[in-house]
């Protein structure tokens, strides 16, 4: 029974009478199994009446390969070498098991597969960079993905800032990977491109140890799903303002009594705040602290400002948000 569920719902026959669907699909699966033991049969099953028709979703994560599992396939192994470090250790598991492939393998294929992006994916940009061509073997120096999508988002929605962070990457070639993302209209991060340069080392931890081709892809479908599941969110959403923005200036406007206003022109203010004097030009839309004008967001002194004149501060946010 554990073999014929291993890629729905992951049902392990455990010692009952009853064995139903355990997986967490929102579709409501009918599988079921009731089965008797026979006495004096030396642990002979029968099964009295069974629904083997599954309706639930496909599972794309096999959890059949537990530490108990892996302690009993590898167990010599280690008594062989009882100082085999983990990180060895999990590499040979992966291999074994043909979990990610062949790091080294994947590195013959970036060219095709930076073709296969700007194939499939029109108007995006793939690069990859290689030394010695000429002198083969040829030597990996980076690669740069940029898909169309999301380049069309950051560029209609998101505030005109990049952002770029880094992590070092695991695995028998180790490096960095970079990533440059913006801020979507909820304040979230949007990521835009990622690359990996040569000189050494992602969102998530289970990717970083991951061969090149096959890292790249996780973050490719990662991506998509996430813009997925903030696309369907938005589908519920009413207002004018992102809530998460609404959220920062409520509380903000927390803070608005500790500040003095002192007007200076039609639009211009002088506002004390926490030992600080900041200049405040609600036409321009520019704060002294530089905050407003880096989020898109009016800041405590901007909103002590809009309190005064009794405007509304939803005409003083980005358009992105």
């Amino acid at each position: 029974m554990t073999s014929y569920c291993k890629n729905r719902c992951e049902y392990q026959w455990k010692k009952g009478r009853f064995g139903e669907c355990n997986c967490i699909s929102k579709r409501k699966c009918k599988f079921r199994v009731y089965a008797k033991q026979l006495r004096g049969e030396g642990g002979t099953v029968q099964i009295k009446s069974m629904d083997l028709a599954h309706r639930c979703d496909y599972q794309s994560h096999n959890r059949k390969v537990t530490y108990a599992y892996l302690a009993d396939k590898y167990l010599k192994d280690w008594r062989d070498n009882p100082t085999w470090k983990l990180s060895a250790f999990m590499l040979k598991c992966r291999r074994d098991l043909g979990v990610e492939g062949d790091a080294a393998e994947q590195y013959k294929r970036v060219w095709d597969y930076g073709a296969t992006v700007r194939k499939y994916n029109e108007g995006s940009n793939a690069v990859v960079k290689c030394e010695r061509i000429e002198r083969p073997p040829p030597l990996f120096q980076r690669m740069y993905i940029c898909l169309q999508p999301y380049k069309e988002g950051f560029m209609d929605r998101c505030k005109p800032i990049l952002g770029v962070d880094g992590c070092h990457l695991r695995g028998p070639y180790p490096g960095i990977l970079l990533t440059a993302v913006g801020k979507d209209g909820n304040n979230n991060i949007f990521p835009v491109v990622w690359w990996i340069p040569d000189f050494l080392q992602i969102y998530r931890l289970e990717a970083r140890a991951k061969p090149i081709l096959t890292m790249m892809e996780w973050i490719r479908r990662w991506v998509m799903k996430r813009c997925c599941q903030k696309r369907e969110g938005l589908l519920k959403f009413e207002g004018l303002i992102m809530p998460s923005v609404v959220k920062m200036v409520e509380k903000q406007k927390e803070y608005i009594r500790n500040c003095d206003v002192n007007q200076a022109d039609v639009w211009e203010s002088e506002v004390d705040h926490t030992g600080d004097t900041f200049v405040v030009d609600l036409e321009k839309k520019k704060c002294g602290c530089f905050r407003w004008e880096l989020m898109g967001i009016p800041c405590c002194p901007v909103l002590a400002c809009i309190e005064k004149k009794r405007l509304n501060y939803e005409d003083y946010v980005h358009e992105a948000y």
